[in-house]
């Protein structure tokens, strides 16, 4: 079942396997779900794939605000191995983008490496097109932003 995830959805297995399948992107630190959603007003939209319980597959849009107006950034798609070849990716970002047209969002933007073909031609097969434009990465030590 493909869902938008809620504070009350997080079970400790949904946050394990979140951990989890975060980890087969990135090695930086995470946030756990519980987390994301202790601040409902910011917290960011995120999707899942969920059977039995356990989450194998999800994506995160964060909305903000700019002065070219609303626009959605599209993070952290991950399906683990043993869902592959099911769609679920597709209807991960599918199910982002309805939200973001619900939203009114002017656009929604990702970030893919350059190198992740599989992904390249699932955002491209969503209406996504390359901008044209170098993404730049300040890594700042702090662990927790700020409160804002």
């Amino acid at each position: 079942m493909i869902t938008f995830l809620k504070k009350e959805m997080i079970t400790p297995l949904i946050e394990e396997d979140a951990h989890r399948l975060f980890a087969l992107l990135s090695r930086r630190y995470q946030r756990t779900l519980s987390e994301l959603f202790e601040d409902a007003l910011h917290a960011p939209y995120v999707v899942g794939y969920i059977e039995e319980g356990r989450l194998h597959g999800m994506a995160s849009m964060a909305i903000y605000k700019v002065i070219s107006g609303y626009k959605g950034w599209i993070e952290d798609v991950v399906v683990d191995e043993m869902a592959r070849g099911k769609k679920i990716g597709t209807q991960l970002i599918q199910q982002l983008i309805a939200k973001g047209k619900e939203l009114g969002l002017g656009e929604i933007l990702l970030f893919s490496s350059p190198t992740n073909e599989v992904a390249i031609k699932l955002y491209e097969n969503e209406g996504f097109k390359r901008k044209g434009a170098e993404v730049f990465v300040n890594a700042l030590k702090q662990m927790y932003p700020p409160e804002i």
